[in-house]
């Protein structure tokens, strides 16, 4: 089975709106740019597609979740600066682009017909936030019996709580959980073996 890498909200509105701590906002985005690269320029190099998966909302508001519609405040309208993805991420004209809506890349998206018509078993994930988007993403995807791989430092929050607890729950139920080296190891040897054993 194939593998794919798939790269969730890495826009500029999780960062610059979600972080009331904007020096860690900064540090985070930092982190994850120079991880997440290393991990794409391996994956290109050894021809692993690529998915960036954005959040798109409408101004509106048709599309909006119900805590955003409550509150009347939202991430990422269409068109505005803060849906563009943080420039510090390298991308590639070869990289396909999905836009979604709601926490999980496969609500109401094309990303399930897209991975089967690759024969695609097996999904890299990455971004943010590891307790909504990304382990929505991740259960989604299990569900759908796609095995998952999390590399650790590939993931973040903007609550460090909700992201350890998240970790702990994927690592024992949903995904393999291991070192973005590790998984540029596996890449670079084509070794995606990954079995439950409890």
């Amino acid at each position: 089975m194939s593998v794919t890498l798939l790269v969730i909200d890495l826009q500029k509105d999780f960062f610059d709106r979600e972080y009331t701590d904007q020096a860690k906002a900064k540090r985070t985005k930092q982190n994850l740019a120079f991880n997440l690269n290393q991990l794409l320029d391996s994956a290109r190099q050894s021809g692993i597609p690529v998915i960036f998966i954005n959040t798109s909302l409408l101004p509106d508001q048709s599309n909006w979740n119900l805590r955003m519609k409550d509150i009347n405040s939202s991430v990422c309208i269409r068109g505005t600066e803060g849906e563009a993805l943080i420039s510090e991420i390298n991308t590639s004209q070869d990289d396909m682009i999905i836009t979604k809506e709601r926490y999980s890349a496969f609500f109401r998206t094309k990303l399930d017909g897209i991975l089967q018509e690759l024969a695609i078993g097996k999904l890299i994930i990455c971004g943010i936030n590891t307790h909504a988007c990304v382990r929505t993403t991740a259960i989604d995807a299990f569900m759908r019996d796609y095995r998952v791989f999390i590399p650790t430092e590939c993931v973040a929050s903007y609550d460090q709580d909700w992201h350890d607890s998240t970790m702990d729950y994927l690592s024992k139920r949903i995904a393999m959980v291991l070192s973005t080296q590790e998984m540029v190891t596996r890449i670079n040897e084509k070794n995606y073996d990954l079995k439950f054993t409890e």
